[in-house]
């Protein structure tokens, strides 16, 4: 999930250099991209566009051939090899529905109509977000020689918020809904510490999966337990030997750094209050966005009373309409997702998606009839 801070290990090769550690109140510059981003919410006949964008295809590990060194930086090159060399063992492993390409994936919910993965999506780019504290501090990295099935392994059990120490391999949890995201974690069976986060990190991390394959990372969507569906969890996977930071340093992976507009909107009793953004307008304060379980919430809080400086300068903004339309998304998924709070609160591995067809139609189904876009 994404409010999961990495956790240090030295066993993989380091590609730069670790930046000094920000004394307290020292501002950090933060270069965005040139490509400002912003939000573009899908037009109404998405489900449409959907069904006729993802033609129905068979499950594809993720198998990807090498390229010509033209095409592919240095650092694509060695990803794609070790892509296509680890599909052989997903396929031999029987793997393949824990371990896609976000192409397959993408191709995959298209087909079943899960909408919830793409809502805030742009006709050409798809986007991943992580809720940070500290993002010039986290980073991603395998082991070298790591084997595929390890990796899977963990991902999975990462996944569903239990191992986080792992020496050998240390991912980055991204969502690709906020909505869908905020709306779990409110739901009654939702994760109370992914609130937590959500309601108190400075910042927001916002990648274009496309820009990715230079910097030899893969976005892949988390597949072994149930909530990281609810969640549109994703993970950064890199090539094994290899590290890279996630952002504020000369050698990331470009994010988008956003002001977390959700930090306060939610009040010490458990009650969504809206959120401000930077000209002092209060946005989505009459969003039905209902808290469940808020003494769970209150506990989590008061146990893990988290303070984080504000210390990134040079952050975007989410536009106030965009904001809203993700306040309204996430009301909704809090509905649907409370529907089955059982399955939400399920951390045990799903054991195929084919288990998990069902809930994930009938929670698609429940968001639409109950999403009310601007």
């Amino acid at each position: 999930m994404t409010h999961s801070l990495p956790e240090p290990t030295g066993h993989a090769a380091t590609t730069s250099a670790q930046p000094p550690k920000p004394a307290a109140g020292q501002l950090i510059r933060h270069q965005q991209p040139k490509s400002k981003f912003k939000i573009v919410v899908r037009a109404k006949n998405t489900e449409k566009e959907a069904q006729a964008e993802a033609p129905a295809q068979s499950p594809t590990a993720v198998v990807q051939q090498p390229a010509a060194a033209s095409a592919f930086s240095p650092a694509a090159e060695r990803h794609l090899k070790w892509l296509h060399d680890s599909g052989r063992a997903v396929l031999a492993g029987g793997l393949t529905d824990l371990w896609r390409s976000h192409k397959d994936w993408m191709d995959y919910t298209g087909t079943h109509g899960w909408r919830h993965y793409t809502e805030f999506d742009d006709p050409d780019h798809q986007y991943i977000w992580r809720f940070s504290a500290t993002p010039y501090e986290e980073k991603i990295s395998i082991g070298a020689d790591t084997a595929i099935s390890e990796i899977i392994k963990i991902i999975g059990a990462h996944s569903g918020g239990n191992e986080k120490k792992s020496p050998h391999v240390r991912t980055s949890s991204f969502c690709r809904n906020i909505g869908a995201l905020i709306g779990t974690a409110a739901s009654a069976g939702g994760d109370k510490n992914v609130l937590n986060i959500v309601n108190k990190a400075p910042y927001l991390l916002c990648i274009d999966i496309a820009t990715l394959r230079d910097k030899g990372v893969s976005a892949i969507p988390a597949l072994d337990r149930g909530i990281s569906l609810y969640e549109t969890e994703y993970v950064l996977v890199a090539t094994p030997g290899e590290e890279h930071f996630l952002a504020c340093h000369p050698v990331d992976l470009d994010p988008v750094l956003f002001r977390n507009p959700f930090k306060g909107c939610i009040d010490s009793t458990g009650k969504f209050v809206g959120c401000t953004v930077l000209d002092g307008r209060l946005i989505g304060a009459d969003v039905p966005l209902t808290i469940r379980a808020t003494e769970s919430f209150v506990k989590t809080v008061v146990e893990s009373p988290l303070v984080f400086e504000d210390i990134v300068t040079d952050f975007a903004e989410i536009p106030p309409a965009d904001l809203e339309n993700i306040l309204w998304f996430a009301a909704a998924a809090a509905d649907a997702a409370s529907e089955q709070f059982g399955s939400v609160q399920i951390k045990d591995p799903l054991g195929g998606l084919a288990k998990a067809a069902k809930m994930m139609t009938t929670y698609n189904e429940d968001i639409y009839k109950l999403y009310k876009k601007s």
